[in-house]
């Protein structure tokens, strides 16, 4: 009789456990999907090109080699490393724009 009583108590307290370790959980992420959120509000921000350059750069490979390969790949056309860092200097001051508004 009373292993059904402490196995009733055992889940409970489990349930309780993980209950709160959720709302922990949940409290860490919040920040997080804050800053999810403002990245793709900035990344939405910019023209096709401008996200190529800085997804690739900032979240692939940050080598300019690599993202002028994948600039090739994507729209055929050869551009400098100098070409490349105008434009993403271009993209950085509209992600800036985005934040500070």
């Amino acid at each position: 009789m009373s292993y059904k009583d402490k196995l009733t108590y055992i889940n409970k307290a489990d349930k309780i456990k993980l209950i709160n370790e959720i709302e922990a959980y949940n409290k860490k992420a919040e920040p997080l999907r804050d800053l999810v959120g403002k990245v793709n509000r900035m990344l939405e921000a910019l023209n096709n090109e401008q996200k190529l350059i800085i997804k690739t750069y900032y979240m692939y490979e940050p080598k300019w080699n690599y993202v002028a390969t994948t600039y090739v790949q994507v729209y055929n056309e050869p551009r400098t490393v100098n070409q490349l860092k105008n434009i993403r200097d271009k993209a950085m001051q509209i992600m800036l724009n985005v934040i500070n508004v």
